[in-house]
Formats: C-alpha cells, structure tokens, sequence
C-alpha cells in the first residue's frame, strides 16, 4: 500500500525533534527544592577504624635483681673464709692473722672493738680447735687491755702442739675485745693442742683439746 506523497519526510523531521527535545532536557539541571522544603541531610563519612597502638619499647629494661643469696656484701662467713691463715708446711710451725682490737695501735681506734658485755648465761667457748688440711686452726677470742700487741708463736713435739700467745706493749686504760686465729702444721694422727697465754698476769693454759689430723 503506497503512503502519502510527503509523509515520509514529516516522520523524519518529527523524530528528530523528539530526540532534541530529549536531549535539552537531560542536559538542563534538576529543580532546587521548593520554598519551605527542608534540605538534605548530609550523610555522615563512615568513620575508619584506627589501627591499634604498639607500646613502645623502653629505651632500657630494668637491670634483673640480684638473686636472694647471691649479695653485694660478702656475708660474716666468707669473710671470716677469707682471713683463716693456712698451715705452713713445716711441722709445728705457723700463720697467725690477728682481729680485731690487737690489730690497732691507738686508744681511739681500741673504742671500735669493745669488750663484750658480762652476762650470767654462758656464752661461746673462748677457744676452737679444728682440723684442717696439713693441721689445725686455733681460734681465741679474748678481752684484754687496749693498746697492746699479739705475738704468737707454737711447736709440737711427742704428739703435742703448743700454742703461745704473748700480750706485749703499754696497756690503756680502757679494755677491748680481739680473736687470734693460728693454724698450726702437722702430720696426720691424733694430737694433743694446747694453748699458753702470757699477759700481765703471768702465764697460764688456757686450754688444752685433742684433735684427729688426717
């Protein structure tokens, strides 16, 4: 069936108008609200996670204790280890090391080793004998004037060891406390040791202990 004469461009120019009129229309901007309309709310950003903080390492880690028993201060014992003199290696003789207030010279430096104080409850034995290696250790503790001077000596002989101590020099007038260590050479066996003191007084046996040297 044959159209009308003129029809076919009509169609064209009415097609391409609509597509014009399409075309201002997207490019146009969308109406702002109306009066008393309430704006948009704005959408809040989403907040980010922060990232967990790292401690920070301390410039220096505490110094670790000392452990109990291992001490910045040597203990009695050890000092006391440190100042026992050791046998010599001739038979009867031997090393004295002095503590206390016959180690000073003067009455002012005596006032640091006072006498122990006189109670009715007995106290330590004044005099040790112990076997150590090649001897015996003789250990005297005594009070005595200040201001004086040990001088030891010892021999053995028939199974018998003698110590002698000598108090030597001007007493002061004030009295102080001091121990005499002296270890003592011998061979091994069962001896007899005995220990001499000569003060003003004179001389007397103070005391007299038997002892296995092996």
């Amino acid at each position: 069936m044959s159209g009308r004469p003129g029809a076919g461009p009509l169609v064209a120019l009415a097609v391409g108008a609509a597509l014009a009129a399409c075309g201002r229309r997207a490019a146009e901007p969308s109406p702002g609200p109306g009066p008393g309309a309430q704006p948009a709310a704005a959408t809040a950003p989403t907040p980010r996670p922060e990232p967990a903080a790292t401690p920070a390492a301390s410039a220096a880690a505490p110094a670790p204790l000392p452990a109990q028993g291992s001490l910045v201060h040597p203990t009695q014992a050890s000092r006391d280890a440190a100042r026992t003199p050791a046998p010599p290696q001739e038979k009867g003789a031997s090393r004295t090391e002095v503590q206390g207030c016959l180690a000073v010279a003067s009455e002012a430096e005596a006032a640091g080793f006072p006498a122990p104080p006189v109670t009715r409850a007995p106290g330590p034995p004044p005099v040790r004998v112990s076997p150590v290696t090649g001897g015996v250790l003789v250990e005297h503790t005594l009070t005595h004037a200040c201001c004086l001077k040990a001088v030891v000596t010892s021999h053995a002989e028939q199974g018998t060891a003698t110590v002698s101590e000598a108090l030597v020099g001007n007493p002061c007038r004030c009295r102080c406390g001091s121990t005499v260590r002296t270890a003592v050479a011998l061979p091994p066996g069962r001896w007899t040791v005995a220990l001499d003191l000569t003060d003003s007084g004179g001389t007397r046996r103070v005391s007299e202990d038997s002892v296995e040297v092996r």
